[in-house]
């Protein structure tokens, strides 16, 4: 905790929006996730040509495989040690 609020303190502005950047990737793939889970689950309601494009076209079980090997709800942050911190 004491080394995530001396990151916070100290970090620049650039380190800010990438930050800002990664907040907003994780929140579009959990969007993507739970519209994906959606259409899995009614594909049984979709019109035929629907579920073929998804499947032909888009070949959508290759599109889930970075989900599964990535899932975005396992959230994961790295707070880099500067070298000053680890010679003190």
């Amino acid at each position: 905790a004491a080394n995530l609020s001396t990151y916070l303190a100290t970090r620049s502005r650039l380190d800010e929006v990438q930050d800002s950047v990664y907040d907003e990737s994780y929140k579009t793939a959990v969007a993507a996730a739970s519209l994906s889970r959606y259409l899995c689950e009614n594909s049984s309601d979709l019109p035929a040509s629907i579920v073929s494009r998804m499947l032909e076209v888009h070949d959508w079980p290759l599109l889930m495989v970075p989900l599964i090997e990535e899932p975005p709800w396992t959230r994961r942050r790295q707070v880099e040690q500067k070298v000053d911190d680890l010679t003190t």
